[in-house]
């Protein structure tokens, strides 16, 4: 991870409008990635179970609509689950 934070300070300090885009596999390495700046932090477990969710829904026929929502309630849920274990942390 250490390469992914001199990544994002270089960045920051050459082109403070860049979006930064990382990854992280644990839950810690997202929230601090997160913090240093990066705009939007991707997990390749968690999209990897999406994926699948995503894929059983359409097997058994649930409908596209339903499986959007679905698979959108559950990312959201993740967010909010991160976004309150930051604030956690903080205090």
């Amino acid at each position: 991870m250490r390469n992914q934070e001199r990544i994002i300070k270089i960045t920051q300090g050459t082109n403070k409008s860049a979006y930064l885009i990382a990854r992280a596999f644990r839950e810690s390495d997202k929230r601090q990635l997160k913090e240093l700046g990066a705009n939007s932090v991707i997990q390749p477990e968690f999209e990897a179970a999406l994926s699948i969710i995503h894929r059983i829904l359409q097997e058994i026929g649930v409908d596209r609509s339903t499986v959007a929502d679905t698979v959108k309630s559950i990312r959201a849920q993740a967010d909010t689950i991160s976004t309150d274990s930051k604030e956690q942390d903080r205090h």
